[in-house]
Order: structure tokens, then C-alpha cells, then sequence
């Protein structure tokens, strides 16, 4: 899960001391456009990555005032390698959860270290399911709206 990173700062005129709160990004993005139902692609992901994403209630978030927005959300806890991985689908009924990445049907969400090779194996077997229509790592911290990502 994301750290929570606190800097105390001082104003360019040195009068007061502030304080910045920031949400750290540690996690890697795999986006994938896949124009199948969730637990489809759920069932696949599970089977060639050998894990056991089960559904969770569904990721929310205020898109207007008096309006939520509702994107399904999948989550596996991997306790021996101490890592958390959710799918999470970028497409709600009325908005897309990262603009930025209108193209994107899933977001897999990665916390926890992963080496290289482990980080291409991974891409590779997404790849490889026939549903997939593409698959590609994306570095977060380029991504605008990224913040909603971050549960």
C-alpha cells in the first residue's frame, strides 16, 4: 500500500515552517485493453500468473459533487513474496477512472518489489492471453490523474 511521505519546509521568507503531505507511488502500473467482462479477464490473469484475485467491493470515487463513480476492483494478497496486486478497470458506466488513458480497460496494480525479469515474464504472459488485446508497463508518476489510483 502506498507510504505517506511528510516534508517540514520553511516559506521563501523564512516566516513559517510548512508542512507537505504526499501520498509516495510504489507500486508498478501494467495497463491493459481488454474489451472483455472483468471476472473473464480475472479468471485468465489468475490462471497464467498463478495467483488468486478475488473481488472486492467496488473502487469509488467522487467524480462531481453529489456524484460517485463505481469501478470494479479485483485484489490478491501474495504473503510469501510480500506483495499486493489489484486489478482495477479503468471504465465505469458514466467515466473513465484515468483519463489520460482513455484506451485502457484494466489497470494491475503491482506494491511490492518485483524484479525485472519477474516485471517482463509478467508483461509476457498478459500478452499471451487471447482476450488481450495489448498489455504494457506505464511509469506512474507521469500520469496526471494518477492520485486516483492510490486506495
Amino acid at each position: 500500500m502506498p507510504n505517506t511521505v511528510y516534508a517540514l519546509t520553511s516559506s521563501p521568507d523564512m516566516s513559517k515552517l510548512v508542512l507537505q503531505v504526499e501520498d509516495e507511488i510504489d507500486f508498478l502500473l501494467f495497463c491493459i485493453a481488454c474489451h472483455k467482462a472483468d471476472y473473464r479477464l480475472c479468471y485468465e490473469l489468475n490462471k497464467v500468473l498463478g495467483i488468486d484475485l478475488e473481488k472486492q467491493d467496488n473502487y469509488s470515487i467522487q467524480t462531481k459533487p453529489k456524484e460517485t463513480d463505481h469501478f470494479s476492483m479485483y485484489y490478491y494478497n501474495d504473503e510469501e513474496n510480500y506483495r499486493e496486486i489489484f486489478l482495477i478497470a479503468n471504465k465505469s458506466e458514466n467515466s473513465v477512472l484515468i483519463p489520460e488513458q482513455k484506451q485502457v480497460d484494466y489497470f494491475l496494480q503491482v506494491y511490492g518489489y518485483l524484479p525485472n525479469d519477474e516485471v517482463d515474464d509478467m508483461l509476457k504472459r498478459i500478452n499471451g492471453i487471447s482476450m488481450v488485446l495489448t498489455a504494457y508497463k506505464v511509469d506512474p508518476e507521469k500520469l496526471k490523474s494518477i492520485q486516483l489510483l492510490i486506495h
